[in-house]
């Protein structure tokens, strides 16, 4: 379970490094927001506002 996070987390960190370097628009990131919602909901994580 440790390993899935800390790969989804990486993940997340290169995705939050596009976003800040604009190699994302607007709507990928909303979705992307709205993705990271709900793998939160799915691994019963708290979600972060």
């Amino acid at each position: 379970m440790a390993e899935i996070l800390d790969d989804r987390c990486r993940g997340v960190e290169k995705m939050i490094k596009m976003v800040e370097t604009k190699k994302l628009d607007h709507s990928l990131r909303k979705r992307l927001q709205c993705a990271f919602l709900e793998g939160d909901y799915l691994f019963g994580l708290p979600a972060n506002p």
